[in-house]
């Protein structure tokens, strides 16, 4: 379709929990709505759904219309009766597991001084973060002076200068 090979894909679906509703189904019953990040897949209300296939897959024939495959990972965000998933503990966070779980990596962010000190006590085994933001020649400003970062090396070098 893309003109792309496929490959290792995220697929991002907006769905409703299947009791949301139908015969018999209030959408106001007291117990409609999930509050718990843990509790993402039992959610009544309009809420994305992201899936994960290491491969793309192979048939959806005999799924129905609007059916996936089964994923290699899912993770259900928890709905939001706003529709606004930018809470950082029942939103953010979960969906940045996620995505660790798929690329294996830690994904978080990190202060220029704890850069530091990983490269310093771990090399080039540090997080992404450090790796794409410090390890790259930018510069961060502490007030006083201008550190350059660079590649492990030459904080041993600089160290070892002085």
């Amino acid at each position: 379709m893309t003109g792309h090979k496929p490959g290792r894909m995220v697929i991002w679906d907006f769905e409703y929990g299947p009791d949301y509703s139908g015969p018999g189904e209030d959408v106001l019953r007291e117990d409609r709505a999930i509050g718990d990040p843990f509790q993402g897949d039992n959610s009544n209300f309009l809420h994305p759904v992201l899936y994960y296939y290491i491969s793309f897959p192979s048939s959806f024939k005999g799924l129905g219309k609007g059916k996936l495959p089964p994923p290699d990972l899912y993770h259900h965000i928890v709905e939001d009766f706003l529709t606004d998933w930018t809470q950082r503990t029942n939103h953010v966070i979960p969906v940045r597991r996620f995505f660790e779980a798929v690329f294996g990596a830690d994904l978080r962010s990190f202060f220029a001084q704890t850069c530091f000190q990983l490269i310093l006590t771990h090399g080039d085994n540090v997080p992404l973060f450090c790796q794409q933001h410090y390890l790259q020649g930018h510069s961060v400003s502490t007030g006083d002076e201008t550190i350059t970062f660079g590649p492990p090396e030459l904080f041993l070098d600089a160290v070892l200068a002085h």
